[in-house]
């Protein structure tokens, strides 16, 4: 039998005493109990040295970067559909005033595209400059004019119909006007976003700018109810007159409102409400005698707009992603 007599700190050294009367035990039994006591105390030591740093050679645990504000440079593009009115009216030199009013006024909606730059300064602010192509849109409408005498005095009435009675003898006249206008836009933005929900982002913006006008194909028809002492005797037409285009160039501003949603990083859709005002436009008309000079001014050119619009981030993302495809990290078993 063999008896431990002891196990000191530092080199591990085993004391063996043989008993008095008892054989000794052979070298490779000794041995044998060695190493066990030996490799007890290796997975103490292991245990104790949980805390271990990583295996060298692996990749480090990626951590994202903090989100910042989105900043830079995008691109963007615009389509949208325009309810567009103006105020026109007619300079007539035959009369005092010349100004002659209009009647029964309408022009079709057109439709516009656009493209522009800009910069988002930070996440509330932001600038771009755009330019877009309104689509033709037809318009049309009526003036109306009374010549003749009513009982021995003369009677001129600039844009209002006859008041026939039994002496009037003369021309209770219509003329109807059709044409068309398309126009550039040119506009310096600014816009202020007031904060994101879930990727939704309201803004508030403004613009000023210039448009150019191109006024084109209009018509003039004229027809007359003719009478004689307050009798009709009959409807005279004029065949119709074509008047030169015109291209004209005016001071625009345009007030908008909106949200805004993220479809990824660097992709955003915009819809909006703008109301628009371009100012005012002219076209010269076809006359005879003294009175050349006579003009359509067309006042108050504005719209109420609808539009849908995509804008590219130039910079991409704002933030560092974490990476999705790394190795999984290797787990530390506890050994006892």
């Amino acid at each position: 039998m063999v008896r431990f007599v002891g196990i000191n700190a530092g080199p591990l050294r085993i004391l063996v005493w043989p008993h008095k009367g008892l054989k000794a035990m052979s070298n490779l039994k000794i041995l044998a109990v060695a190493g066990f006591v030996l490799s007890g105390a290796a997975s103490v030591a292991s245990a104790a040295d949980l805390g271990h740093p990583r295996p060298a050679g692996l990749p480090p645990i990626p951590v994202a970067a903090p989100i910042g504000e989105t900043t830079g440079w995008y691109l963007r593009g615009d389509i949208g559909i325009a309810y567009q009115n103006s105020n026109p009216e007619i300079v007539d030199n035959r009369f005092t005033p010349t100004t002659v009013g209009l009647h029964n006024f309408s022009m079709s909606n057109p439709g516009f595209v656009g493209i522009g730059a800009g910069y988002q300064i930070n996440s509330w602010l932001r600038g771009d400059i755009t330019g877009e192509y309104r689509l033709q849109s037809r318009f049309g409408f009526t003036d109306k004019y009374c010549f003749g005498d009513n009982g021995g005095l003369p009677v001129a009435t600039p844009g209002i119909a006859c008041s026939v009675g039994p002496a009037f003898t003369g021309q209770d006249s219509r003329n109807f006007y059709t044409g068309r206008v398309a126009s550039l836009l040119f506009l310096a933005n600014a816009y202020v976003d007031l904060g994101t929900w879930s990727g939704f982002t309201p803004f508030l913006g403004a613009g000023i700018g210039f448009a150019q006008h191109k006024f084109s194909n209009l018509v003039d028809t004229g027809i007359s109810e003719n009478y004689f002492l307050g009798v009709n005797v009959g409807t005279s037409g004029v065949a119709p007159t074509t008047f030169a285009d015109k291209t004209t160039s005016n001071f625009a501003w345009a007030l908008m409102a909106g949200v805004a949603y993220d479809l990824s990083p660097a992709y955003k859709i915009e819809v909006a409400y703008r109301y628009l005002n371009m100012g005012k436009g002219s076209q010269s008309l076809a006359c005879g005698g003294p009175t050349c000079g006579d003009s359509i001014n067309y006042k108050d050119i504005d719209a109420h707009e609808f539009k849908i619009g995509l804008r590219w981030m130039l910079g991409g993302p704002a933030y560092a992603p974490v990476p999705t495809d790394l190795p999984p990290e290797p787990r530390l078993v506890k050994k006892y």
